[in-house]
């Protein structure tokens, strides 16, 4: 008994400290329940043990493998051996359903799944590829990939000047003959120095005088002979076309010439053109159209303007019933009969006595001077040339007052 009352004693305590933990609740479960000595009930009370450990632990008893063995000790008694066992699958369930400071660690972590990219530049480096930016390249190069062919070495630098000079290139350059001097029978030579007479006609000597080719003679030229000894195109013009050679007495009949190529022209096509807009007969006058556009503006404005006195009378009829000009002879009347009051109040006010002064008649006193204060106000607003009377009720009374102040603009800003 002494046992059970302490396995008893260890159940409390651990059942007390389960708000600090449950490593003693897991003591408590482990351990043995050995040699209870079977006296009365001691049976029961270890299965209320069991019972007691299994409710700290979340577990009833049935969920407990017991092994009782009963035995003999050495007095010669029986005795009770006790162990709870626990399977694979419930120490496990066990571990789980505590706390997660145990000690026991299950993997959390998945495997990472493979890369869709090429991993093969991080070979040997150590990451655990969760993230990609492990695997993206931290360096790039801009530009084309140049190697070794450039050469820092040969880098221009400020003050160094010019490494490399290009080799000079031969280029001939070409001069044009100047024109030919047809002035002077002579030639001194042309400006490149070759001293040869430009023209393949005539050729002259040092004194001037004209060197004939061939067999030809000096005015072959002109008698369709050439100076070699061909023959020429004939008749020499002045502008050089005739012949090869040139001559100062070479003269031309231009009449002639301009009778030959006027008759020779041919005149030129008549074009076939559009009629000029300001050859026809209606041109200046104005359009039939416009009678036709100026009629429908008029029926327009015509139409406008009826519906504009349409809308002019509906007002007038709709303000005839709440808006009216108070004629002359009601207005002198209401004049007459205000101010016939007016005496009547007075003259009662004068008759008054001052030496009583009963409740009654300073009430009659006040009324009086209130109706004569009354009767000022109206005659001063009847002392107009006109007046618009409305009718002020709940549903036309805005806009009546409105038409009302409208027609007495209008009628002040015409004279009458």
């Amino acid at each position: 008994m002494h046992r059970v009352s302490r396995a008893l004693q260890m159940a409390t305590a651990s059942r007390a400290a389960a708000e600090d933990g449950q490593d003693s609740m897991k003591k408590l479960a482990l351990a043995p329940l050995t040699f209870l000595p079977l006296s009365g009930n001691t049976s029961y009370l270890a299965s209320v043990v069991a019972s007691a450990v299994g409710f700290l632990e979340g577990y009833s008893a049935a969920d407990l493998e017991t092994d009782v063995d009963l035995v003999r000790d050495l007095s010669g008694k029986l005795v009770a051996h006790t162990q709870l066992k626990f399977s694979a699958a419930e120490q496990k369930q066990l571990s789980k359903s505590e706390s997660p400071y145990t000690g026991v660690y299950d993997k959390h972590i998945a495997d990472p799944e493979k890369p869709s990219y090429s991993t093969f530049f991080e070979k040997g480096k150590k990451y655990d590829g969760t993230n990609v930016r492990f695997f993206k390249q931290r360096e790039a190069v801009i530009g084309k990939n140049v190697g070794n062919s450039v050469d820092p070495r040969k880098y221009l630098k400020k003050g160094d000047g010019i490494r490399c000079i290009a080799p000079a290139e031969h280029v001939e350059k070409t001069y044009r003959k100047p024109p030919v001097d047809n002035s002077s029978p002579f030639r001194e030579g042309a400006p490149s120095g070759d001293g040869e007479d430009l023209s393949t006609g005539m050729l002259y000597d040092t004194d001037g005088n004209p060197i004939s080719h061939g067999g030809g003679s000096l005015g072959a030229g002109r008698s369709g002979e050439e100076g070699n000894g061909g023959h020429g195109s004939g008749d020499y013009r002045a502008d050089c076309r005739g012949g090869d050679s040139f001559s100062l007495d070479a003269t031309k009949d231009f009449v002639a010439s301009n009778i030959v190529e006027m008759s020779n022209m041919v005149p030129k096509r008549r074009k076939v053109q559009a009629p000029l807009p300001t050859s026809r007969k209606s041109f200046g006058e104005p359009p039939t159209y416009l009678s036709r556009v100026r009629k429908e503006i008029a029926d327009e404005k015509a139409f406008v303007r009826s519906l504009e006195e349409a809308k002019v009378q509906r007002q007038q009829e709709a303000y005839a019933k709440y808006v009216y000009l108070l004629p002359w002879e009601e207005h002198e009347k209401l004049m007459q009969d205000l101010r016939r009051r007016n005496d009547e109040c007075i003259s009662e006010l004068r008759k008054m006595p001052f030496s009583k002064d009963t409740p009654g008649m300073l009430k009659r006193k006040a009324d009086l001077e209130k109706t004569v204060a009354d009767i000022e106000i109206a005659l001063k607003k009847l002392d107009r040339d006109a007046l618009f009377i409305y009718k002020d009720d709940p549903v036309n009374g805005q806009w009546s007052k409105e038409a009302a102040l409208k027609e007495a603009q209008r009628y002040a800003a015409h004279p009458h």
